[in-house]
């Protein structure tokens, strides 16, 4: 993952050269944050954090590195859901940031 003036993408490197490849995203959801360690499945699937631009919620999607399609995943939660990884046994785990409020009012009690 690389981040650059016009936001985040993803390349492929090979490693005996080192020429990169870039990987095109099919989707209107835009790449945000950076990739956990944990990433890359066995398979080639790739767990990144995207943004959609109806929305300011970070969420989670499986990328398919070969097609460049996205599958945002649908996780009832509000807040932001950040650096997901695969588990050894295939399941994702991610960072949860809850979106917690509460509003105040102060007033000055008259004398």
């Amino acid at each position: 993952m690389r981040y650059e003036k016009e936001g985040y993408r993803l390349v492929r490197i090979s490693l005996p050269g080192g020429a990169e490849t870039p990987i095109s995203l099919q989707s209107d959801f835009r790449l945000i944050g950076s990739l956990s360690p944990n990433a890359v499945h066995r398979d080639g699937r790739i767990l990144v954090g995207v943004q959609s631009l109806g929305s300011w919620w970070d969420e989670v999607a499986i990328l398919d590195p070969q097609t460049g399609k996205l599958q945002k995943l649908d996780i009832p939660y509000a807040g932001d859901v950040d650096y997901p990884g695969w588990t050894g046994d295939g399941r994702i785990m991610a960072q949860g940031f809850p979106m917690r409020a509460s509003l105040w009012r102060f007033r000055r009690e008259k004398p």
